[in-house]
């Protein structure tokens, strides 16, 4: 019967032991809670009034249960919206990643007769093609709310509450592409006209919506009334989570084919990545050039990082901001509409200031003014008087204006000071935070790589700047060279030109560690595998110069 008639829950005989060991098997948390409880008291029909002691314990019981099931849905709720959400964050990157790779130029001229990269490609696109298919299957806890609410409408409410949707869903998009639109700078009669005449048939559009939206508003005030309801209100929660629980095998699926989307994406990277012979003999003119392009590099990047951390910080959400965004959404955006009335008050009441110092540097002119009649005089009284009248009643409407703006902000604050309005507000405000989080530990690691990139940049401003200073004249037409390939960190870094010349410029500048890690050498192409001589031998040279100089 249930079915047949569009109800997705279904009454179990079996007892609440039974049901509670059936939901641990399946790893429901949710209703493992619910079926934690000892079965109501049999009271029989003729028992059955709200004067008998046995109903009224019954009915006390049963509030209690609600209670508790209201708050073991309201858990449950928040940590599958914090899976979805997660979920849909590995998704993101891993869709991300593969769309840039398959732009790539590197992949439309990849050589797949590779066995490794044609079974990578394949296994990619397979994987993004499944991705897409579970994405159509997927229901977001929103819709799955809205879905099991629709169970418990008639047919007529079905259809109002469908056309609610759908126009409120176009007064959305319609607000969107208005607040888009930038008037034309170029002045131009046409361009004007044609801007005027979209912006105008787009307000006549939203004007026709909300008219709409207002009527609909009143056909369904019945359908919250009926969802608060404790008995549809328990049916509600029931047929959400059953959707959320199978929307846990798609969203498991998505996690795990993403993870591996990202995974062979990363793989074929790595796998089609033209491999150079690294440079490793370098001239002193190619060490300095190598040193400024790192120079450069490490600005630019360290610029970049900087205007990241800066766009990061202003989406940043702090638990204040996040109470106070939260307070704004309980009471469906009263606070902003409140915040607007003011900056809207005080710019009148700076226009206002104006006019009255104006006035007064009039007033001050009239006294201290010659009239040549007694005529003029008074015409001019006159219309100082006027103005006068004029500000004091733009003054008296100033402070009606701002009693009423103090009176609005009392009557929202006192809204959310109830016990269930802090309630609502702290649960909004832990969402807020949580969908926040991912902004807050980029901002957190763009701060400290900005902070490393500046380290970086100055080492190596320093580094650059000693070389030009302490470097011989006698070295410019030497070649210099990384020796000991058995060294682990020298061998892995062969092929990063810049790290290279850092070491060879550390030698240079007498660092002596650098020093045991650098050969030079003066010979030709032919001739340098032979006549590479450690750098620390040059303090051998310079001390016997020194020797044959004092000798002479």
């Amino acid at each position: 019967v249930l079915a047949k008639n569009g109800f997705s829950i279904r009454v179990d005989h079996r007892s609440l032991k039974a049901q509670q060991m059936d939901a641990e098997q399946k790893g429901d948390d949710f209703l493992v809670g619910i079926f934690d409880r000892i079965p109501e008291t049999y009271v029989g029909i003729t028992s059955a009034h709200s004067t008998n002691e046995n109903i009224v314990e019954v009915k006390k019981y049963r509030a209690s249960c609600q209670q508790k099931q209201s708050e073991l849905f309201q858990s449950d709720l928040q940590e599958k919206i914090a899976f979805e959400f997660a979920v849909k964050e590995v998704m993101r990157q891993a869709e991300t990643d593969t769309l840039s790779l398959i732009q790539a130029d590197n992949f439309k001229m990849t050589n797949f007769e590779n066995d490794s990269l044609q079974i990578l490609k394949q296994n990619i696109l397979t994987e993004l093609k499944k991705i897409r298919n579970l994405k159509r299957k997927f229901s977001t806890c929103r819709q799955a709310v809205e879905k099991a609410q629709t169970e418990y409408l008639t047919m007529a409410e079905k259809k109002a509450f469908s056309r609610f949707k759908e126009f409120a869903s176009q007064k959305f998009n319609l607000e969107m592409i208005l607040s888009e639109l930038r008037q034309p700078s170029d002045k131009q009669s046409e361009n004007l006209k044609a801007y005027n005449e979209i912006k105008s048939c787009i307000n006549e559009k939203i004007l026709s919506l909300e008219n709409s939206i207002a009527k609909l508003k009143v056909e369904l005030k019945n359908t919250d009334e009926k969802f608060k309801e404790p008995y549809c209100r328990k049916n509600i929660q029931f047929a959400t989570h059953n959707i959320l629980q199978r929307n846990l095998e798609i969203l498991n699926e998505l996690k795990e084919t993403s993870e591996k989307l990202f995974c062979n994406v990363q793989e074929f990277k790595k796998l089609s990545e033209k491999k150079e012979q690294p440079k490793i003999i370098f001239t002193l003119a190619e060490v300095k050039e190598n040193l400024q392009q790192q120079c450069r590099s490490l600005k630019v990047e360290y610029e970049k990082s900087v205007d990241k951390k800066n766009e990061l910080m202003w989406k940043v959400i702090n638990p204040t901001r996040a109470m106070s965004m939260a307070k704004n959404i309980f009471v469906r955006g009263g606070f902003k509409k409140l915040r607007e009335e003011n900056r809207k008050y005080e710019k009148v009441v700076a226009e206002l200031d104006k006019k009255i110092s104006e006035y007064r540097q009039r007033e001050l002119n009239f006294q201290n003014a010659k009239f040549e009649t007694m005529a003029e005089k008074i015409q001019e009284q006159y219309y100082l008087t006027k103005e006068k009248i004029t500000l004091e009643t733009e003054q008296q409407k100033l402070q009606s204006t701002k009693n009423f703006l103090v009176g609005e902000s009392d009557r929202l604050e006192k809204i959310c000071q109830t016990y269930e309005a802090r309630q609502k507000i702290s649960l909004i405000a832990a969402g807020i935070l949580k969908k926040n989080l991912r902004i807050v530990n980029e901002y957190e690691n763009e701060k400290i790589r900005s902070k490393d990139l500046f380290q970086k940049l100055r080492f190596a401003k320093n580094r650059l700047e000693q070389l030009k200073e302490n470097c011989p004249q006698k070295l410019k037409n030497k070649f210099f060279r990384v020796i000991q390939p058995d060294n682990v960190v020298v061998k892995n870094s062969l092929a990063d030109k810049n790290l290279i010349s850092s070491i060879i410029a550390d030698a240079l500048n007498g660092e002596k560690n650098a020093v045991q890690l650098v050969a030079y050498s003066s010979g030709n192409a032919l001739e340098m595998e032979k006549s590479w001589n450690l750098m620390s031998e040059l303090d051998k040279d310079e001390l016997i110069h020194k020797k044959i100089m004092r000798d002479l």
